[in-house]
Formats: structure tokens, C-alpha cells, sequence
């Protein structure tokens, strides 16, 4: 799959554990096409210490990061596979129904 983003402006340093680009913003995952990500442009599904899967970008618990682009929304809605690797946990079909909705909204 071609890179979603540039990255050639974001050069990626380990401080404290954390990936963050030179001007301080942190990096991820997408865990569907595997490119490196500013946070902001991701989207994050977390399951919460209580088993609950929701879309939430500040909630505590494990977490999963997307690219909000339409290609990658959708995969990880038809291919529950990845969620389910990357939260160690299967995911309930409403978050895979949002992610599909999300992408129908999202620009191609």
C-alpha cells in the first residue's frame, strides 16, 4: 500500500520511550498500513481496563491508532484482524459499523 502521508518533514526521534517528530509532536502507527503518523492525524480505538471498545482519544486503556484516510478506515472495518491484534481483544461489530460510516464520510 503507498504511503497515506509525506513524511519527509517528520523526522522521527526516541525520547522517554515516546517517537516524536523534531518539532515535539508524537508519532504512531497506523495499524493498517503501518505508516508513521503525527497523533492528531490518526484516529484511536482503545479497550478501556473494563473490556470496553469505543472510539476515544483520551480514554485510558489499550490503544490503536488508524488513519482517518478512507482506505485505512476501511480495512480496518472489513479486517477486524488488525483491531483485534493490536487491542488483544476481538471488536464488537458497532465499532467496525462506525469505522465503515467513518470512512463513507472521509475523502478518498
Amino acid at each position: 500500500m503507498p504511503a497515506l502521508i509525506s513524511h519527509d518533514s517528520d523526522k522521527v526521534s526516541l525520547t522517554v520511550g515516546q517517537a516524536v517528530s523534531q518539532d515535539g509532536r508524537p508519532i504512531r502507527r497506523c495499524i493498517v498500513c503501518r505508516e508513521p503518523a503525527p497523533r492528531q492525524q490518526l484516529l484511536r480505538v482503545v479497550r478501556c481496563p473494563d473490556g470496553e471498545v469505543k472510539l476515544a482519544a483520551q480514554d485510558p486503556g489499550r490503544g490503536a491508532y488508524i488513519h482517518r484516510q478512507a482506505d485505512c478506515l476501511t480495512i480496518a472495518a472489513s479486517v477486524p484482524k488488525h483491531l483485534a491484534r493490536a487491542l488483544r481483544q476481538t471488536p464488537p461489530d458497532d465499532i467496525l459499523d462506525q469505522l465503515d460510516q467513518i470512512a463513507g464520510a472521509s475523502p478518498h
